[in-house]
């Protein structure tokens, strides 16, 4: 069965510039983060690239490059994902012993200060 689109005689950059519009807005639609999005399609080329001789010709290319570039971007969210939930698990560490060390400090401060009180209400 032989490809009938035009894009299948055209080198892989040819077919990957004219499927890129399409593979960055399916990884924006996904990201809310630009930066996420160019990353996922970035990778997505990349892989598509790496495994182009192995495509067989009984579905367009464009879809071969799109199912790539979808599985990509799910792998990318979910690594995406658990970064934030790791960095987001840090950020709260960190509050609660910051706030920790803030309310201690202050338990401290306010204990001198009873401390010095109590010293110069003694009898000299």
């Amino acid at each position: 069965m032989t490809d009938m689109n035009p894009l299948a005689q055209s080198a892989p950059q040819d077919q990957i510039l004219g499927v890129l519009p399409r593979l960055y807005n399916l990884a924006r639609y996904n990201f809310r983060d630009a930066k996420d999005a160019e990353d996922a399609t970035q990778e997505a080329v990349l892989k598509i690239l790496a495994h182009w001789d192995s495509i067989r010709n009984e579905a367009p290319r464009e879809h071969w490059m799109l199912k790539i570039a979808f599985t990509t971007i799910r792998s990318h969210q979910r690594s995406t994902s658990s970064r934030e939930r790791t960095m987001t698990g840090f950020k709260d560490e960190f509050m609660e012993e910051t706030q920790e060390s803030s309310i201690a400090s202050v338990i401290q401060e306010e204990d001198r200060e009873r401390l010095r009180e109590a010293v110069q209400s003694l009898p000299d």
